[in-house]
């Protein structure tokens, strides 16, 4: 940030304070703020903020709290109990964001009380089970009939995934009632939750080399539950070419585009970047050079299906906003896919989302904006981010 930028972006008045719950930096062994915040922290400083490093016993001194990946960190106990005379702080986290950041809950959430069937027509139809609970053999049954239903074996194909895992972990894709009965069944009772989800057939494949990916949106919820998506976005792809051949369901490198699969690829890197990433400005001219059709085209319905699946779990998110003893925001990432017709799917929701290097300044200058200066009352510059409203 260049000296100019640290000036203009000086606020007159008190000293601002921010807490951060674990270290910023990476050190062995510990749990960081990540790209993100840490890229916040940066500009928080820059400002002359100031780091206040023992107070997590008494968080009501600071404006504002950071905490790590799933909230890590941050003293939920003593915010309830330790009001402030002035303006609550702000945690960059908020309670039960669990509810659609665990796959199963997302799934459970998006039903509203319905079953399997009754999800959005945007996020793949799943089944949860829960191995050694009595709901779990009714969804294993009703999972059964819509394998049959949908073509039955070498026809239906399902995408079966940990609730809290991440990073493509543990990850399987079976096309066989046989091989799913079998998996749910090596579960031990008690053990977490598994969504099986109506794998996506037919993908959106980009050329060269007719591969998968899949579209990282970041969103950012401010304390007053609005909801804003930034324009900017990326793709991650896979390095070999989409296939449902039965002896490629196993292959990772073609059906999950993490980068931290993908990096063991002896193709990664060989067609968009070193990083298998392409922008949102590379893929608009990508798609009005293939499919008549644009970024903006998408973006519509990912904004509509953002707005929509944080509408769905306000009830379980939102702060009592009588005297509330502190206040949140989040920047939550949301995963897509694109299908061959361009509809946009929702794949699942990250709770403490990376950046690439390239976008954390601008990225953090905005989230700080939007969330931050604006709920301190402070002047808000332009930014890349649309609020989207109901």
């Amino acid at each position: 940030m260049s000296e100019n930028v640290a000036m203009s972006a000086n606020v007159q008045g008190p000293t601002r304070k921010y807490i951060c719950c674990v270290p910023v930096e990476a050190k062995e062994n510990t749990v960081t703020l990540g790209s993100v915040y840490g890229a916040v922290v940066k500009l928080l400083k820059a400002r002359g903020w100031r780091r206040l490093k023992s107070s997590t016993q008494r968080p009501g001194s600071a404006d504002l709290i950071l905490g790590g990946p799933c909230a890590a960190g941050i003293p939920w106990k003593a915010l309830r109990v330790h009001r402030t005379a002035g303006t609550p702080p702000l945690t960059s986290f908020y309670r039960s964001f669990e509810q659609i950041c665990r796959k199963g809950l997302l799934a459970r959430t998006l039903r509203k009380n319905g079953g399997p069937e009754n999800t959005p027509n945007w996020f793949p139809t799943s089944y949860i089970v829960a191995p050694g609970r009595e709901e779990a053999e009714e969804e294993r049954a009703l999972l059964r009939a819509a394998h049959v239903q949908r073509g039955g074996d070498g026809v239906s194909v399902w995408i079966l995934k940990p609730s809290d895992g991440g990073k493509g972990a543990n990850i399987k894709v079976m096309d066989t009632l046989s091989q799913i009965e079998a998996h749910f069944d090596a579960l031990e009772d008690g053990s977490i939750a598994w969504v099986a989800s109506e794998y996506i057939k037919t993908p959106l494949l980009l050329q060269p080399g007719s591969r998968k990916f899949d579209v990282r949106i970041w969103a950012l919820l401010d304390a007053n539950y609005d909801v804003h998506v930034w324009n900017n976005g990326v793709l991650r792809t896979c390095s070999v070419p989409f296939t449902l051949d039965a002896s490629k369901l196993n292959d990772p490198f073609v059906h999950l585009s993490n980068h931290c699969i993908q990096t063991r690829s002896e193709t990664y890197g060989k067609h968009e970047s070193a990083t298998n990433e392409v922008w949102l400005k590379d893929f608009d001219v990508y798609l009005k050079q293939h499919h008549n059709s644009s970024v903006e085209a998408l973006a519509a319905q990912w904004r509509s299906i953002i707005k929509e699946t944080l509408d769905a779990a306000r009830e379980f998110m939102e702060v009592d906003k009588f005297e509330p003893p502190y206040n949140c925001f989040q920047v939550f990432g949301f995963d897509f896919m694109v299908d061959s017709a361009l509809k946009v799917w929702l794949v699942e929701v990250n709770s403490s989302p990376a950046i690439a290097e390239a976008l954390a300044d601008e990225f953090a200058k905005d989230v700080v904006s939007v969330a931050v200066d604006s709920y301190l009352g402070e002047e808000c510059g332009e930014t890349a981010f649309v609020r989207v409203e109901s």
